[in-house]
């Protein structure tokens, strides 16, 4: 077999589309265990590296970010435009049920600060750029 006529081949075959049988289901399915007992995510990530997941809505693909489909679709939970999932690990990548809460972003916050992974004010020193030192401009 010739490499064009493989590679033709491989562009007709068209994969089937996974159907899980729970919300559950499909998490495991995209994620891997880790010691701490969060469940890594392995799927897709958008810009920010936030993991989501693509749902069928109306006949159309929409992206939703996999904490709002564990509130939803597991905890059973109404969400509104102000709510968050929080991760109790402190893990972004973590889509464990039992890791992730419905908040708002004050409530994310909060325990942020509470947490000690705040940063507050310009931490960058006087005088840096992109790590080089920049010369005073006063006379």
């Amino acid at each position: 077999m010739t490499t064009a006529s493989r590679y033709q081949l491989s562009f007709k075959m068209k994969p089937k589309r996974q159907i899980y049988l729970d919300p559950v289901s499909r998490l495991v399915a995209h994620s891997v265990l880790l010691p701490n007992e969060c469940w890594h995510w392995l799927g897709s990530v958008n810009n920010a590296g936030r993991p989501r997941v693509a749902l069928r809505v109306k006949g159309k693909a929409r992206w939703v970010y996999v904490t709002q489909y564990v509130l939803r679709h597991i905890h059973g939970e109404t969400l509104r435009r102000t709510h968050l999932g929080l991760h109790s690990c402190d893990n972004a990548m973590c889509v464990n049920p039992d890791h992730i809460r419905r908040g708002t972003q004050g409530q994310n916050v909060r325990d942020c600060v509470a947490r000690g992974r705040h940063v507050s004010g310009f931490q960058v020193p006087a005088g840096y750029y992109a790590g080089k030192y920049l010369p005073s401009l006063e006379g």
